[in-house]
């Protein structure tokens, strides 16, 4: 289920992205045409993390990113939420003249369906980790698909954010993988980072493949150093 709430802040976030997009040789049909592609991405992104929520007896609420707290210590909270959905992508956008295209725009929180009987707090990190990775399979799906359609260029952005929504930092869903396993979080990045480097150079299936060893590598060799 999606809320009106959720539906205007996936239309900003929308926004947002395709005026990142056209940024450079801006023009109003540019930011128009970037702004439908911005939504099939985040709005994919959404659904990927409401289908597994679901999956889970859980829902999510999905909304562009605040920061309400500027520390870990209790009550150390900013007296209104930071937009940093809007402020961050959109001051690196400026300070790098159009050529840094920051695309973490949106965060989301989960809550137990109403018709289970069981608590959220049941829920296990590694759990919420999944929901929040889910996003970003999605969009490297629809990455993928877009590939093999001919549209790179779609594709390539579908691939950069997820990686954006990989990092791990403040509500991110990067954050909730991260605390959610370590492992989850390092294969993911790895693949998804490999993907987007490879396939300036390589075919599909060669791009594909590739990062999936490289991601397993690093993972085997993260595990071996500091985990066995």
């Amino acid at each position: 289920m999606i809320t009106k709430k959720e539906v205007l802040a996936v239309f900003l976030a929308a926004i947002i992205l395709g005026y990142i997009e056209s940024f450079v040789g801006f023009t109003w049909t540019h930011w128009l045409l970037f702004s439908g592609l911005g939504l099939i991405i985040i709005a994919g992104h959404v659904l990927g993390q409401k289908i597994c929520a679901t999956l889970l007896d859980s829902d999510t609420e999905t909304s562009l990113w605040r920061m309400e707290r500027f520390s870990f210590e209790k009550d150390k909270y900013f007296r209104s939420p930071i937009p940093t959905g809007l402020l961050i992508p959109l001051a690196a956008l400026f300070i790098s003249f159009g050529y840094f295209k920051f695309m973490t725009l949106i965060t989301f929180e989960a809550s137990p369906l109403p018709h289970k009987i069981r608590p959220f707090s049941n829920i296990t990190e590694y759990q919420l980790g999944v929901i929040a990775l889910s996003g970003a399979v999605m969009n490297v799906l629809i990455g993928f698909i877009s590939f093999l359609l001919g549209f790179n260029d779609f594709a390539m952005m579908n691939l950069y954010f997820a990686f954006f929504s990989l990092i791990p930092f403040s509500t991110l869903d990067g954050m909730k993988v991260f605390f959610g396993s370590r492992l989850l979080w390092l294969f993911s990045i790895s693949f998804v980072i490999a993907l987007i480097v490879l396939f300036e150079v390589a075919g599909f299936w060669a791009t594909v493949v590739s990062a999936f060893v490289i991601a397993l590598m690093i993972l085997v060799s993260y595990y071996l150093s500091f985990e066995a």
